[in-house]
């Protein structure tokens, strides 16, 4: 009786975990970004068919960073986006926020 309990939070913790999988671009260009840390393109950031086109975002038509991880929500933590900068190659976080526009 006294393993009931854990084994029970062991399997809802493997669902969640299991739950967790990449967005694709509709999904990250239904989400507003907030930056979190490292490269920096703006304190918010919206994605859209002009700027973002396969994993690529683009600033006035130049291409600028490359998404590299993408990250769904699971309960408790928040969807995130890892980009890269394509000069530097520095990484940077944005976390979306609100709900879906």
């Amino acid at each position: 009786m006294k393993y009931i309990i854990p084994i029970f939070l062991a399997s809802i913790l493997a669902l969640q975990l299991m739950s967790c999988s990449n967005m694709n671009n509709d999904e990250v260009k239904a989400y507003t970004w907030r930056y979190t840390d490292g490269f920096h393109m703006g304190d918010i950031l919206e994605l859209d068919n002009h700027n973002l086109k396969g994993d690529t975002i683009y600033s006035k038509n130049k291409p600028v960073a490359i998404i590299i991880e993408r990250s769904k929500e699971i309960p408790f933590v928040t969807s995130s986006i890892e980009i890269k900068d394509f000069n530097s190659e520095e990484v940077g976080t944005y976390h979306e926020i609100g709900t879906l526009r």
